[in-house]
């Protein structure tokens, strides 16, 4: 009877028996918590580049900046004289590649800044100068 009772009470605990990852919970006792998927940084697999398809401009003409390499998902931003306009989603990271600038009433030097998801990111700088006609 004895032997009897101490198979019915090994089957009935194995019943409870749970395995998490590598910790074991027995009858809810224990810990249960299966580690976290880990986090995955973004890598570049090439060097971050911001290229701008003219260096000078003229009021109110545009220009073409162009980004690539790094670790995707970037955030371009720019400030400068007068700034102008940047089509798309500035100053936020999207997977955005391309922009197009457009020169403001005012002349001087506008800075574009990209930044790559990469941990540590990585930064970029171009410039456009803006001249009169």
């Amino acid at each position: 009877m004895l032997n009897g009772l101490k198979t019915l009470v090994l089957c009935f605990s194995l019943v409870f028996l749970a395995s998490c990852g590598q910790s074991v919970c027995v009858m809810g006792f224990g810990q249960c918590n299966a580690p976290e998927k880990p986090q995955t940084t973004p890598q570049a697999t090439t060097q971050l580049s911001l290229t701008v398809s003219k260096a000078n401009l003229k009021i109110n003409e545009t220009a073409t900046l162009t980004i690539s390499g790094g670790a995707p998902n970037y955030k371009l931003e720019f400030d400068g004289v007068g700034f102008g306009s940047l089509s798309g989603t500035p100053g936020v990271f999207s997977s955005q590649t391309t922009y197009t600038y457009t020169a403001s009433i005012q002349t001087g030097t506008v800075t574009f800044k990209v930044t790559d998801s990469s941990v540590p990111a990585v930064v970029k700088r171009a410039s456009i100068v803006v001249e009169l006609r």
